[in-house]
């Protein structure tokens, strides 16, 4: 069996279960509360995420080494997290909210 290799769908994931997400919403009446927990999910696994890179790259490998902010340095943060998984999914959102 072949494996077909789509590496543009993975940039797309969060994306795509994000407009799932408000599809669901829509459904029961409100498509932008349902995209908008999927972002907020995501903004929350994303920042626990560039937590431990921050610990991992500045903090010795322990955690009560990290300000309460380490989060949010922009060296721990790639393209890849910040635009595909964290912002790309936003827009969407705040589009599906200000089309419904």
């Amino acid at each position: 069996m072949k494996v077909i290799k789509m590496p543009w769908l993975n940039n797309l994931l969060h994306t795509l279960f994000v407009i799932i997400a408000s599809g669901i919403g829509f459904y029961f009446g409100n498509a932008f509360l349902g995209g908008l927990t999927m972002t907020i999910f995501y903004v929350g696994r994303e920042l626990t995420q560039a937590e431990y890179k921050w610990i991992k790259k500045y903090g010795q490998g322990k955690r009560e080494n990290m300000p309460w902010y380490g989060a949010l340095y922009p060296s721990v943060w790639d393209t890849h997290s910040f635009w595909w998984n964290l912002t790309l999914p936003g827009i969407i959102v705040l589009v599906i909210g200000a089309v419904t």
